[in-house]
Order: structure tokens, then sequence, then C-alpha cells
């Protein structure tokens, strides 16, 4: 059987999204190079320095998610203050992304800080009122925080919902395999329920027939006898298997099942029981070496 799966379905492991968020963050560094080379009051420290800043610790978004994320908000606050580049928020929002996904200590405090941008900046609307000529400079820029806001809000939304989704997933999985255990156990009980009729109707026959010709007939009271121990041996040994194997938390036995060699003696048990049995077993030649192999088995 052929276990390879499609490129696009492979999980793709940490270094490998490391290097795709490298290159990310390259491409997000070329775009505010070229946002920021348009902008001519803009002073050469920050026509270089803020679109490296912003672009390039996005590559280690997977390794310390929420430092990146704060050291790019502030530097996108800053940017978008003293008009450095377009849509400086990008960066923020692609960090925040993956803290979305995260659930270690510390996860919800972008979200606090979403919250506080957006009062800051309803806030500072609020106060000027409408744009108007003669308006205050960063009045007329609040276009960039608003967009900045609902970039943030929709990429934590994002990853909130994958990470619940992931989280839902992972307990599903968690309780079909419990049920996939509770199944198998139930159908080993059923198991031990027939093992345990039949050898005991066995023995009860068994010692019935010994108890009556006892007296008379000796011989056939002592092949009783020994029937009875045969069969409660055999019992007790297939009640050992089973109760290990419902009492069993980990690995299951992986020894071989019983094969077609055990049905002989399975017949031989209820035909001493009294039972009348046909027995009738035809092997075809694509099961002739399994047939051989369960005579081993047995």
């Amino acid at each position: 059987m052929d276990d390879t799966h499609p490129f696009f379905a492979r999980r793709l492991s940490r270094s490998q999204l490391i290097l795709l968020d490298l290159m990310a963050g390259l491409v997000v560094t070329f775009v505010f190079f070229t946002s920021a080379a348009g902008v001519a009051a803009l002073p050469p420290w920050a026509r270089i320095g803020l679109p490296v800043a912003l672009g390039l610790p996005l590559a280690l978004r997977r390794v310390w998610p929420l430092s990146v994320f704060f050291f790019t908000l502030v530097l996108a606050i800053l940017a978008g203050a003293i008009g450095a580049m377009a849509f400086p928020y990008l960066a923020p929002a692609y960090a925040l992304y993956v803290v979305a996904l995260s659930d270690r200590a510390g996860s919800l405090l972008p979200a606090s800080a979403i919250g506080v941008l957006s009062l800051v900046t309803v806030g500072g609307l609020a106060m000027a009122g409408t744009p108007r000529q003669g308006a205050p400079e960063w009045v007329l820029h609040l276009d960039q925080p608003l967009l900045g806001i609902a970039a943030l809000g929709s990429a934590w939304t994002i990853g909130r919902a994958v990470y619940e989704r992931r989280l839902y997933a992972a307990r599903d999985a968690e309780r079909l395999a419990a049920q996939a255990v509770t199944e198998e156990r139930l159908r080993i009980a059923r198991e031990l329920h027939d093992v345990v009729t039949h050898s005991v109707g066995l023995i009860a026959v068994k010692a019935g027939v010994a108890n009556h010709v006892m007296a008379t007939r000796p011989e056939e009271a002592h092949d009783a006898l020994r029937v009875i121990e045969t069969a409660s041996r055999g019992a007790l040994v297939e009640m050992r298997h089973l109760l290990g194997a419902l009492r069993s938390a980990g690995v299951p036995d992986l020894g071989p099942a019983p094969g077609l060699g055990e049905l002989e003696s399975l017949v031989q048990r209820t035909r001493s029981a009294g039972v009348e049995v046909q027995f009738d077993l035809r092997v075809g030649e694509r099961d002739e070496g399994r047939a051989r192999w369960g005579e081993g088995a047995g």
C-alpha cells in the first residue's frame, strides 16, 4: 500500500514554516521599501530602517510570537504617525495570526492591545469631530489606524477560529478513540460470556454424567472428569486472556489469533458436551497457505 501523500497535503515541519515566514518577511520588506521610497519628506533612517524592522522580524513569529507582534505593532504605529508607508499594520497583523493560534500564557494580551488601539482611535475621532479644512494633521490620517484595527481584528478572529477548530478536532479524535476502546471491551465481554457459558454448560453436563455412572461405570466417570478438567483449564486460560485485554489500557496483545487448527479441538469439546456438531472445512487454493498457518498456530 502506497502511504505517500500529495505535496500540499503534507504537514510542514517547523523549520519549513520558519523558512516560509522568512520569505514572507522579505516580500513585506520589499513592499514597504517601495511604499517608503515614494515619500519625499521621509528621513533616510526611516526610509530604510522601518521597512527592514517591520518585515524581517516576521521570520521569527513562530519562535517569539508575542515579542514579534508587539515590536511590529509599535513600529507600525510609528510608521503610520509619520506617514512613512501605506498600510504598515500588515506586519503586526501577520504576526498576530500565530499568536491567536497559541494557548500559551499571555496569548490574550494582543486582544487587549487591539482594544486599546480602538479606544484611542475612536476617542481621537470623537474629540476632533468631522475632519475639515485646517484640522490637525493627525486627524486627516486616522484612516490608517482604522484600517489597522480592521486588519488586526480579522487576523485575531481567523486565528482563534482555526485554534478552536483544531482543539475541537483533537477532542473529537480522543472521544472516538475512547469510544472504540469501549466498543472493543464490550465485544471482549461478550466473548467472555460465551466462553463461560459454554464451559460451565459442558462442566455441568459432564459432572452429571460422572455422578450418575460413578458406581456402575467408573471408567466412563473417569472420562467425564477428565473432560471437566480439560474444559475448566481451557476456560481459565481463555478467561485470563480476555480479562487481561479488558484491564489493559496500553498496547494490546499482538500475538497471533487462534487459527483454523483450533476448530477441530473446539468441535471435539462441543461434542463431548452431548451436542451434535457437523464439521465441514473447505479450503480454497488462495486460503491453503492460510489454513496451514492456522493449523501450525493452533
